[in-house]
This record gives C-alpha cells, sequence and structure tokens, in this order.
C-alpha cells in the first residue's frame, strides 16, 4: 500500500470519527496525516488525487455514434464535436480509422457525463440542421456550414464555463490538471494514436454558419433529456 492510501485512509478515518463526534479519536487521526505529510514532503490535494484514483479510475468507453449509418467512416465534424465535449469533460476522444466509433478516455464518472452530452448534441446538431436546410434558399454547402459553426459556438461556451469562479476553486483545479495529466498518460500508456489532419473547408454557406450558430447559442448544455427515436432523416 502506497503512502497516499495510507495517509487518505487515516484522513478519512478522522472525518468518520469527528461526525461521530468522537473528536479526540479525529484529533489523534489528523495528527497523524499531519505527520505523514510532512515527513514525506506531500500535500493533500496528493492525497485527494490519490483517493480520487482508486476510487474513479480512468479508462475507455468505445461508442457507435447515434444516428450516424452504421459502416460509414466517422466524418470530421462528428470527431470535432466529440473532441469539443470531451475536452468540456476532462476526458480525450481518439476516432477509430475507418470507421464511425469513437472512444471516449476519461475517469468513468467524466465519460458517463461526455459520452451522453455528446450524443445529446448530435442529435440535435442533425436535427435542426434538416429544419434549417429546409428555409436556406443556397443549399450548397449549408449542411458543412451548420456543422462548423453548431461545434465552434458549443465550444465557446463550454470556453467561457471554465473561466466562472468556483469554490475552493485552488483545490479544484489541482484535481482537474491531476485528472487530464493522468488521461494524457493513460492514452499514451495504453493507446497507438495520430493526430488528425484538420481538413479543409470550402464552399462555406453563409446561411448554414448563421443557423448553426443560432443553434450553438441556443442548445442546453446542462444534461438536458434526449428524445427517444432516431432523427426523421440520417445526414450523410
Amino acid at each position: 500500500m502506497s503512502i497516499l492510501n495510507i495517509i487518505a485512509k487515516l484522513h478519512s478515518s478522522a472525518d468518520s470519527f469527528e461526525k461521530n463526534g468522537n473528536t479526540a479519536a479525529a484529533l489523534v487521526y489528523a495528527a497523524k496525516v499531519q505527520e505523514l505529510l510532512t515527513k514525506h514532503k506531500l500535500s493533500m490535494s496528493e492525497v485527494d488525487i490519490e483517493t480520487l484514483n482508486q476510487k474513479d479510475p480512468i479508462g475507455q468507453k468505445i461508442v457507435d455514434p447515434p444516428h450516424i449509418r452504421a459502416g460509414q467512416k466517422a466524418q470530421n465534424w462528428v470527431s470535432t464535436l466529440a473532441r469539443v465535449v470531451a475536452i468540456a469533460h476532462y476526458c480525450k476522444s481518439i476516432t477509430h480509422t475507418r470507421s464511425t466509433k469513437i472512444g471516449f478516455i476519461g475517469r468513468l464518472s467524466d465519460r458517463e457525463v461526455a459520452i451522453y452530452m455528446f450524443g445529446y448534441l448530435l442529435y440535435i446538431c442533425q436535427l435542426e440542421c434538416l429544419r434549417e436546410e429546409k428555409k436556406a434558399q443556397a443549399k450548397k454547402g449549408f449542411r458543412s456550414s451548420f456543422r462548423r459553426a453548431f461545434a465552434i459556438t458549443v465550444h465557446n461556451r463550454y470556453q467561457e464555463r471554465t473561466k466562472t469562479p468556483h469554490p475552493n476553486q485552488a483545490d479544484r483545479n489541482a484535481l482537474v490538471l491531476s485528472s487530464e495529466k493522468a488521461v494524457t498518460t493513460w492514452v499514451q500508456t495504453n493507446l497507438k494514436t495520430k493526430s488528425s489532419k484538420v481538413p479543409k473547408v470550402n464552399n462555406l454557406n453563409s446561411e448554414g454558419l448563421m443557423a448553426g450558430k443560432r443553434s450553438g447559442d441556443s442548445v442546453e448544455l446542462s444534461r438536458p433529456g434526449i428524445k427517444k427515436g432516431p432523427v426523421s432523416l440520417q445526414i450523410n
């Protein structure tokens, strides 16, 4: 058992005794925690991270994006949206070559939220793209422009959220940075990946860009419910 794990258990015992009203025992355990932290030149944030690693380990879940025809190669806009959502929830996404499958790597709790939001945003993007395209005067390039603007707008909204002050910001940042580093290390250790090339964007459609931005600005980002059933028409 590592020293971090030992300290985490002692700290948990101190909290438990304090909650049960046994102040004397809580002080004894707290003193031992402090002694070990000082001796090994550790901080409580490192102990919290070790506890998190035990309770919420990092792994990968592979998903086949809903509302995309099975067997297709994952399209760039789908990969981009997956990457945007993954980053926002402290994960990484890996697009499998010659496949629609996408892997989400991160802590279990983060992965679940990221995959849920990816499915929801993918659904909304496709549904509203179809609706808005029917109103557009110029059809050429509408879908690709809509999807691009939607993903960029959602990304910008997630970025704005990270600037909002949070209680115990220093402790929170330490845990977040630790998770991000741990995810990167997991990917480097367990997967062989290649950097994807950024595709050139041609035939941008101004109506599609504006419609995609409106949709990206209005879509809910706080774990909304997802309507059951496929999109009325799958988009190629």
